[in-house]
């Protein structure tokens, strides 16, 4: 018995695979990195204030980043032995903090871009 089996949508959804796959490198870590730095102040070592308030997330390119003015902020966090200064992670320990935020954020954009897929 001999049969035939037509595909109907493929070329649109290769065409939208290969959008999807093309966003997909472009998603947006914006909502990722702002839910770090909500989490920040609660994990920063303090003595004014000042490092645990000064992080922001900025966005070039739909990427997220975290930054901070505070010069000494690296140092805090890294440390530095020859000042006597002992590693802080503090940011990892936020990182780790807003973890289901973070997988929340990523998934929301993922989906989005997925539920652009179209065809067979």
């Amino acid at each position: 018995m001999a049969g035939s089996l037509k595909v109907v949508g493929e070329d649109a959804l290769q065409s939208s695979l290969a959008k999807a796959e093309q966003q997909l490198n472009e998603l947006d870590s914006t909502p990722a990195a702002t839910a770090i730095v909500a989490r920040i102040p609660g994990v920063a070592p303090r003595l004014t204030g000042r490092l645990a308030g000064s992080f922001s997330a900025t966005t070039q390119d739909k990427r997220g980043t975290i930054t901070t003015p505070v010069v000494y902020a690296v140092p805090i966090h890294w440390g530095r032995p020859a000042h006597n200064i002992a590693a802080n992670p503090f940011v990892f320990r936020a990182v780790s903090a807003a973890e289901a935020a973070v997988t929340a954020a990523l998934t929301t954009s993922g989906q989005k871009i997925c539920d652009g897929v179209r065809g067979a």
